[in-house]
């Protein structure tokens, strides 16, 4: 059976570093073919990437929107030919994909040869937690490729809330259609030979956006600092337009960590007690399970994502900033106890093998044997979008 000669990666975000790119950077080192992987992206951080790396500089005018930078990422790659050739493309954009099956199966004018699209979604959005344009078209005519053209591929993150959503989104504009959602494994619990030393303090980690909610972390992080309590941020990139809230962080709090690697991250963080979790939505959050890894007891938000996250019933939930002080400082108080039945939790939850190897050598398994030979078409003459 022939296999691929290369795989190219799609990842557009801002211009520093991507959440996405990070992903990817893990995921390459499990393809099972020894072939070119390309990494088309503008973000800062590229050099993660352990493979060839096409880096896009993006029009400043347009870099507010990511619809225009994924427009503009990919449309570059193809002007460079770096796509012809691609026998699988890899993204984490929706606008990618339609992007790219426009230039494969459209009336264009300009196309390219058919080939496996694999859109791998951090996160399925929730209603009015984040913009999902793809200027042009609805959000459903997405969902209506993954479930009637055969060479798109819709992967989520190992996430009952993140499959549910995704599910019946499929479901609901392509009610006939026998195509699956596949759930990608990220990670695997193993227990460590030892945790690192702890501190009584609380930490906080994530982007600075609407997301992960910082203004919510600030004002429980303010508390818990009043009274007497180490807090710290740790924030792995912060863009132009945010730093002047940074600045004002900075201001209020000692202990503010700004684009740690990995291995700084897990040291600085990893000797923390408890981790306060504010996000609105997550998928397979590595960074916070590489935390829970090192022994550091999650307080969590309660939203639709976290069900299992650390499975029903986690007892460190809170629904307001009063009772989630309250819970991070009971999670100090017994640390022990709250340690332990995490582990648990961790050994039940996330014993599942990473399943990215499988799931891609499957996606092309499936081309090989049935070169998506169909009769769809999409017309976009007229449009004047992409």
């Amino acid at each position: 059976m022939r296999t691929p000669n290369k795989i190219v990666w799609i990842a557009a975000g801002n211009q520093e570093n991507e959440s996405l790119v990070s992903l990817f950077s893990s995921l390459v080192k499990h393809v099972p073919w020894n072939c070119t992987n390309l990494l088309i992206t503008n973000a800062a951080n590229w050099r993660t990437f352990t493979g060839e790396t096409y880096k896009v500089t993006v029009h400043k005018e347009e870099d507010h929107s990511l619809v225009a930078r994924y427009r503009q990422v990919v449309l570059a790659a193809y002007h460079e030919n770096v796509l012809e050739d691609a026998d699988i493309i890899v993204t984490g954009g929706m606008t990618a994909v339609m992007l790219t099956y426009i230039l494969t199966q459209g009336s264009s004018g300009i196309k390219l040869r058919n080939k496996p699209i694999v859109y791998v979604s951090p996160k399925v959005p929730e209603k009015e937690v984040a913009e999902f344009p793809i200027e042009g078209y609805e959000e459903s005519m997405f969902w209506w490729m993954v479930g009637n053209i055969p060479n798109v591929h819709a992967v989520v993150l190992d996430n009952d809330t993140e499959y549910e959503l995704a599910d019946k989104r499929l479901f609901r504009t392509c009610p006939n259609s026998n195509k699956k959602i596949r759930r990608l494994v990220l990670w695997k619990y193993e227990p460590l030979n030892g945790l690192p030393e702890k501190a009584d303090k609380v930490v906080w980690s994530g982007r600075w956006n609407s997301i992960k909610k910082p203004g919510i972390a600030t004002r429980i992080m303010a508390v818990l600092s009043g009274r007497g309590i180490d807090v710290e941020f740790f924030i792995p990139t912060i863009s132009a337009s945010k730093r002047r809230s940074l600045k004002h962080i900075k201001e209020t709090f000692q202990r503010v960590y700004v684009g740690l690697d990995s291995q700084e991250y897990r040291k600085e963080a990893g000797n923390a007690k408890v981790l306060l979790i504010t996000s609105e939505v997550e998928g397979q959050p590595l960074g916070y399970l590489e935390l829970l890894e090192l022994g550091v007891v999650p307080v969590i938000r309660k939203r639709p994502w976290m069900k299992t996250f650390m499975g029903e019933g986690w007892p460190l939930i809170y629904t307001n900033e009063g009772e989630a002080v309250e819970l991070c400082i009971e999670a100090m108080r017994n640390y022990d106890k709250y340690l332990a039945l995490m582990q648990n939790r961790l050994k039940a939850r996330y014993n599942k093998d990473p399943n990215f190897t499988n799931l891609i050598a499957g996606i092309w398994d499936e081309y090989v044997a049935g070169d998506y030979n169909h009769d769809y078409s999409l017309d976009v003459k007229g449009r004047g979008v992409f």
